[in-house]
């Protein structure tokens, strides 16, 4: 099966099961870095030349979460234009000036849009990389996620974009300055929905993974080798077309494992590592319903690592709790009144508690919004809040963007060609 993708917007649905080609995004560099994570009406304007009239709903479906001044948890949403079709957000500090920059890969435009922060919530106006020259240059043809990490141990925040129609991965050097060299292309496999970063082997240096969707049926890992370039691909079965692939030591053995969730059939594949970059065969769970973007996180404060998946087939965001060995318990699903394209964790009402934020769709890319799920602390999460997002938010990331202590959020939103950046409005205890 292959999307059908449309030049002048950003995604056509397939005729059998309309999908976002997004990827999960908001969970911090798998090397455990801090710097890098891998929305009453009103008019808003964009200081850095960003698009204008954002608007917020402030409206509540629940009653779950602390709330400030009656306004909601968020403020208005402020939009900044992308490349065409953004289809993936990350963050992280690519100028090291102590400020959470915005990375966003553009499927239509071809193209990697770098904003970056000005420390007061707000962002400067894009500049767009490929090949190492701003302003257009080339990210392969139809790059569909990013990851951010150190990839050449040298200090400085690199990005790692995975492209959907060509095979390969793109790794852009970052110079520590906000500027990113020409980018370094190695195969792996076709129909990347999804990359993330790990040291799967032990040795120190950051390797790769990602999730080939439709021809493979994969995930392909990428052994790196310290400077930036990455040995051949291997790739592993991960069950019926991983959308999503995720990282994290699912069996508590110091060893880093991967986990997939399908876009079409109702799984979670987990792939346990053997700590020499090596991957036992993928074990299957059930879920709510099929999934295009996952996160983990302790959502119920025993010390071992759950699974949030977005899913997308079923109106529901459904949470895996996990035992420390490597298997979950049933799903809990909690219904979501749009489809969910993405998922990201954070303690967004400051309570101690890992909640889940999802960026939400009504099936025409029109009405779109971000709810917030309250955690509850025992794996249960409290009825959605919903606040107002760009048209077809495809992917979503967390980070605190105005150093103020609190976790903002961002949507890449594939038919505005815009990023918007929904600031905390929380209070502290």
């Amino acid at each position: 099966m292959v999307l059908a993708l449309s030049l002048a917007g950003c995604f056509q649905p397939p005729p059998a099961q309309p999908s976002p080609l997004g990827a999960p995004s908001g969970t911090t560099g798998a090397s455990g870095s801090p710097e890098s994570s891998s929305s009453s009406s009103a008019s808003t304007t964009s200081s850095t030349g960003g698009s204008t009239g954002a608007t917020s709903t402030g409206s509540s479906s629940g009653t779950g979460g602390l709330v400030c001044n009656g306004d909601g948890t968020f403020e208005p949403k402020i939009d900044y234009a992308t490349g065409g079709g953004p289809a993936s957000v990350a963050t992280g500090d690519f100028n090291r000036d102590d400020t959470l920059d915005l990375a966003v890969v553009n499927h239509d435009g071809a193209t990697v849009s770098v904003l970056l922060g000005n420390g007061d919530g707000t962002f400067q106006t894009k500049v767009d990389y490929g090949v190492g020259t701003p302003t257009g240059a080339v990210v392969g043809t139809s790059p569909s996620a990013v990851a951010v990490d150190d990839l050449n141990g040298d200090g400085r925040l690199d990005l790692a974009i995975a492209d959907y129609n060509e095979g390969h991965v793109g790794v852009l050097l970052g110079n520590g300055d906000g500027t990113f060299q020409a980018h370094i292309d190695t195969p792996t496999g076709w129909n990347l929905r999804s990359i993330a970063a790990g040291d799967f082997n032990g040795d120190g240096k950051l390797d790769l993974v990602t999730a080939s969707e439709f021809v493979d049926g994969t995930v392909n890992v990428l052994l790196g080798n310290g400077d930036g370039t990455f040995q051949t691909s291997v790739p592993y079965a991960a069950g019926l077309h991983p959308a999503t692939v995720v990282v994290g030591d699912f069996n508590s053995d110091g060893k880093l494992d991967l986990a997939t969730a399908s876009e079409f059939v109702a799984t979670v594949s987990v792939l346990i590592g053997n700590g020499d970059g090596t991957f036992q065969p993928n074990v299957d769970f059930g879920v709510g319903a099929s999934s295009v973007s996952m996160a983990t996180g302790d959502f119920n404060n025993d010390g071992k690592l759950d699974l949030a998946t977005a899913g997308f087939g079923g109106y529901l965001v459904s949470a895996l709790l996990g035992n420390g060995d490597g298997t979950f318990q049933p799903t809990i699903d909690h219904h979501t009144f749009f489809r969910p394209f993405s998922v990201t964790t954070g303690d967004f009402n400051h309570d101690g508690l890992l909640d889940l934020a999802a960026s939400l769709d009504d099936n025409s890319y029109t009405t779109d919004l971000v709810a917030l799920l309250y955690g509850n602390g025992d794996g249960t999460f409290q009825t959605q809040v919903d606040f107002t997002s760009g048209e077809a938010a495809f992917s979503i990331v967390a980070g605190d963007f105005n150093g103020d202590g609190q976790l903002d959020l961002a949507t890449a939103n594939g038919h505005d060609d815009t990023v918007s950046v929904l600031i905390s409005n929380v209070c502290g205890p």
